[in-house]
């Protein structure tokens, strides 16, 4: 038995990440002791119960939350829309967008809605060339050392339904150019692949191949060999991060809140907590969807949290808690030279997306815009809170009819 409360918080983060890797003893089981309230006051000992945890919660919460069912943007459901209509077409599928922006999700819906068989391959979790060939085309017994008997590949036990392969990019060369022999079809429309360590041909035959990358076309151009390139990016989707559509961070935050089952423990969803909406609303949110879940997660943490540890952490509040653990452990800034420095961007394109991003740093850094702008009086600088929200706004808007023209 370990009991999560007796412990400093890293200490119980350790815990879960062995337990969900299997690293600890089959029979290990997670306790909470939690004192009663109002129990024999002024006596030594205080009465308490003990609440059992779920050992693995970290898988258990990545299945459990599913965030992507409803979108509440125009933009998200044209997109939806447009995937509906690209995947009876027959031909390939690219589906571009950041991670945790749920690209496997649009294409795990449509297959569980349709009733069709989905089979997902993780491309980046092909360690070398070798696992990738047999995972995705099979083998037969004796084809390497360890391979005792023969096992059907992805692409084969797909037959009749959806592949989906996450991470294109991390594909080794080698694999592309099997790959593209594979892709290529007869007159009934079937692929044929070989396993490894046979000769015999066998006939596949999908009603949809999917491909999926968190990196741009022009970064996929330069990975792919170039025919492989051209059997990936046929009909392409792209899925704009949230920073684009910022009318669905709430909406999300909610839905995940509710999946955690948070409100069921007794924690409200913080809708009247100002300071924790207007800084998420403002959030470039590089991880998407995750990076709402993990501030969830951290904020409800707080709460649970003895009155004797919150004074020792010195947090003034969740909010406070939860913005600065995600600021320091788990924000992920993109290169800023990526964002910035683009051939297909004008100057003026340039300069309103670092004001964009120095109007949303001053507001998170000082709370508001009022106080960024009294920060700045204070050191000389002329500015308004109108200016910021007007270099925000602009900058949003900028990214707005970027999205149209790639429309």
């Amino acid at each position: 038995l370990i009991n999560t409360n007796l412990q400093p918080s890293h200490y119980t983060i350790a815990w879960f990440v062995l337990a969900n890797a299997g690293m600890l003893p089959a029979n290990t089981r997670f306790i909470e002791s939690l004192d009663i309230k109002n129990s024999r006051p002024g006596k030594r000992f205080q009465a308490f119960y003990i609440k059992e945890q779920p050992v693995k919660i970290i898988s258990e919460l990545s299945d459990k939350v599913r965030i992507y069912e409803e979108p509440k943007s125009k933009k998200r459901e044209i997109i939806e829309d447009t995937f509906k209509t690209y995947i009876k077409q027959g031909f390939a599928i690219l589906i571009l967008g950041e991670r945790g922006i749920g690209k496997s999700y649009i294409a795990e819906k449509y297959a569980k809605q349709s009733e069709i068989k989905f089979i997902s391959a993780n491309c980046a979790s092909f360690i070398d060339s070798q696992i990738a060939e047999s995972e995705l085309f099979g083998y037969e017994k004796g084809a390497f050392t360890g391979a005792t008997q023969s096992k059907r590949g992805l692409i084969e036990q797909a037959d009749g339904g959806i592949l989906f392969m996450d991470e294109i990019h991390t594909l080794p060369k080698d694999i592309q150019f099997k790959l593209m022999r594979a892709f290529a079809t007869d007159e009934q429309n079937r692929m044929t692949i070989r396993r490894l360590g046979s000769s015999n041909e066998i006939k596949i035959k999908l009603k949809a191949l999917i491909f999926a990358t968190n990196r741009s076309i022009d970064e996929l151009r330069k990975i792919l060999l170039p025919d492989f390139y051209d059997r990936v990016v046929q009909l392409v989707i792209e899925l704009p991060p949230l920073r684009k559509t910022p009318e669905e961070i709430m909406p999300a935050f909610r839905k995940i809140w509710t999946q955690l089952k948070f409100n069921e423990l007794g924690f409200e969803f913080p809708e009247k907590d100002k300071q924790l909406i207007n800084w998420l609303q403002n959030q470039p949110l590089y991880g998407n969807y995750r990076d709402i879940q993990r501030i969830a997660m951290n904020y409800k943490a707080y709460l649970q949290f003895p009155q004797k540890l919150k004074k020792e952490l010195q947090y003034r509040s969740p909010y406070d808690f939860a913005r600065k653990q995600f600021e320091v452990y788990m924000r992920n800034k993109p290169d800023s030279n990526k964002k910035y420095f683009r051939n297909d961007l004008t100057i003026e394109e340039i300069i309103t997306n670092f004001k964009e991003d120095l109007a949303n740093w001053a507001i998170e850094e000082f709370g508001s815009a009022p106080k960024a702008v009294k920060h700045f009086k204070s050191i000389g600088e002329k500015i308004t809170k109108e200016t910021l929200y007007n270099w925000r706004n602009k900058g949003r808007q900028n990214i707005d009819k970027n999205e149209k023209q790639e429309i």
